[in-house]
């Protein structure tokens, strides 16, 4: 089986001074065991199914197609 996993985070602009910097703290983000990079969606691109994975309860929530 073959996996889209993607994780986004929306930044203010005061936050970042460009788009590397942006990139370099979503990177440090996901890296953090203590932080909150924890939900992700998953695309099973065989069946289209799509969901959204918790792993702080280990929820998995389906997300209708559209």
């Amino acid at each position: 089986m073959r996996y889209h996993v993607s994780w986004h985070i929306d930044f203010d602009h005061s936050d970042c001074i460009d788009v590397l910097d942006a990139a370099k703290k979503a990177l440090e983000l996901v890296r953090d065991p203590d932080g909150t990079a924890i939900v992700f969606k998953v695309i099973d691109t065989q069946t289209n199914r799509t969901v959204l994975v918790d792993l702080v309860d280990d929820n998995i929530a389906e997300i209708p197609n559209s």
